[in-house]
């Protein structure tokens, strides 16, 4: 089979054959470089010539009202004032026809014989050739200051529009936004409309972006694009290669070698055979090279990232899981063996025994429902569905969902009188009061305290133990997943309960965060915003409410 490249490249020779031929034909030769422009005419300006006569004429009649023909050097210096004042405005060709004309009229009025120009004395046939020299040379060198004077405003101007580019490419994230910010910039600058290839997923030369006005890019356009990918050289419009072409073609080469192919169709086909022109070209091109380079190399920067960060979780993933789903199936499983086995175990042991199993059973629904949850959120799949509730309500049913775990345990409530209603997702929100107190149990034997303060624009939840609080440093750190704490003695987890707290709470736009008391333990507390206006309700009058749930 043959490659991709094949059919393009022989449809590309065939072309090129075809118009070599016709060339020759026609006695010419294919250009081995650029063409050069070709030279344009430009229209004669009358009215500068109207105005070096003019200026030879007012010189004459100031130099003969002011000094008259006995101060001669004071008439010239009037004349060499007119011809430096052309010259600074209209250009080298009329500030020489004032010259010409400063000299005529110059011999013709004020040199004897008068109203002739017949040259009596020598010393002022001198002097004609020397008002003409330097009425000559101030031209030049005033054109010259003119020409780089529009030289230096030209490099500005390029530098302008090549600084706009590189700060706007800057900016831009992604191939696509890359190529965007420059088609905008080139078909500006250009007057042209712009097709960008690049290498897809296969490695085969597509078009990543193509002007609307373009239309579908004809095959003839795709096997020059193909041919300039192949080759690494220019091609189309203005080169040595298919010149007739409707365009020119760069590659688009960067320190890190080809990374695609600029193609440029300008409204006028003759634009680009100015050297000035081109160079401006291939200064943009280079700009947008490295700039598909960088979009290129952050694209796959990020998948590599992506590809270690996957790799590291199911690493952590395994490391943790591991241990923390054989321990509990092992004492479930030595129990139940006991129980099954031993025939003269006492009524006591045998209760004993259930416990622990029922223990380990929770112990191993609790984790395996925080690694479902966290696949959830982290694969987006969790939806927030908010509906206005009070903070009370969802307490209970998470203390509800808690009973028999807390059942020997001393919890105090205490909410405010009037606690507004806050947009929530019941279920979201139960899921992190759940994790916050069953880490409160893990982590402490005593009382666990709830409270609720409302502040301006949230309500927040406080759920603080008596424990040994929080290991100085990892305040920020526990809600990470897979931290677990490094107190002495602390239980073993997974580190994934906190986790999944925060990203609720930021599901909800909320925040959540972790402290020492200043007595003992820990408290963590979690903001919810209250936006939007809550739906009235006739209430039963409010009271405060401080209890002691359970002693």
């Amino acid at each position: 089979m043959p490659n991709d490249r094949s059919r393009p490249d022989e449809l590309l020779k065939r072309v090129v054959e075809n118009e070599r031929r016709a060339n020759v034909t026609a006695g010419d030769a294919l250009p081995e470089d650029i063409t050069p422009h070709p030279s344009v005419s430009r229209p004669v300006e009358l009215s500068s010539y109207l105005v070096a006569v003019l200026a030879a004429t007012l010189a004459t009649v100031t130099g003969w009202w002011l000094f008259g023909r006995d101060q001669l050097p004071d008439v010239v210096m009037t004349y060499l004032l007119g011809i430096m004042l052309v010259a600074s405005r209209c250009g080298f060709g009329a500030s020489s026809l004032a010259a010409l004309l400063s000299v005529g009229m110059f011999n013709f009025f004020f040199v004897p014989p008068f109203l002739t120009f017949t040259v009596s004395d020598f010393k002022h046939a001198v002097t004609f050739a020397v008002m003409l020299l330097v009425a000559i040379v101030i031209s030049a060198l005033t054109q010259r200051i003119r020409n780089q004077a529009e030289a230096a405003r030209h490099r500005e101007e390029r530098t302008r529009v090549l600084y706009d580019l590189s700060r706007d490419l800057a900016g831009a994230q992604g191939l696509s936004s890359v190529v965007t910010v420059a088609a905008g910039h080139l078909e500006k600058v250009f007057r042209s409309r712009l097709a960008v290839f690049a290498p897809n997923g296969g490695g085969a030369l597509g078009c990543v972006y193509a002007h609307p006005g373009l239309g579908e890019l004809a095959e003839r356009d795709t096997s020059v694009a193909q041919w300039v990918w192949s080759n690494r050289r220019e091609a189309g419009s203005g080169t040595a290669t298919l010149p007739g072409s409707r365009g020119l073609y760069l590659p688009l080469t960067a320190s890190g070698g080809l990374v695609g192919v600029l193609g440029l169709f300008p409204q006028d086909p003759s634009d680009f055979g100015l050297v000035e022109r081109r160079r401006q070209v291939d200064a943009f091109a280079a700009q947008l090279a490295l700039a598909m380079e960088r979009a290129v190399l952050a694209e796959e920067t990020d998948r590599a990232r992506h590809a270690v960060e996957t790799e590291q979780l199911r690493s952590s993933l395994l490391s943790s899981v591991s241990h923390d789903l054989r321990t509990p199936l092992a004492i479930i499983t030595g129990a139940a063996s006991t129980i099954v086995e031993g025939r003269s175990i006492d009524e006591s042991t045998r209760e004993d025994l259930m416990r622990t199993i029922i223990d380990e059973a929770e112990r191993l629904n609790r984790l395996i429902r925080n690694l479902l949850d966290m696949t959830r959120i982290e694969s987006g799949a969790i939806q927030v569905k908010t509906d206005w509730l009070p903070v009370e309500e969802v307490l209970g049913a998470a203390l509800n969902r808690l009973d028999a775990r807390l059942a020997d345990r001393e919890i105090r409530v205490e909410l405010p009188p009037g606690l507004p209603l806050v947009p929530i997702d019941p279920i979201l929100v139960e899921v992190v009061l759940i994790n916050l107190l069953e880490n409160a149990a893990k982590y402490s034997d005593g009382c666990i305290e709830i409270r609720s303060t409302v502040l301006p624009g949230e309500v927040l939840i406080e759920v603080a133990d008596d424990g040994p609080g929080i290991a100085p440093g990892d305040e920020a750190r526990i809600f990470e997943k897979f931290h677990r704490s490094v107190h002495a003695g602390a239980p073993h987890g997974v580190g994934l309960g906190l986790a999944i707290c925060r990203a609720i709470a930021t599901a909800h736009g909320g925040r959540i965060w972790a402290q020492n008391r200043s007595t003992a333990g820990a408290s963590f507390k979690i903001a919810l915003p209250i936006r939007g206006e809550p739906p009235k309700l006739e209430l039963s009058e409010p009271a405060a409410r401080s209890v002691e749930v359970r002693a």
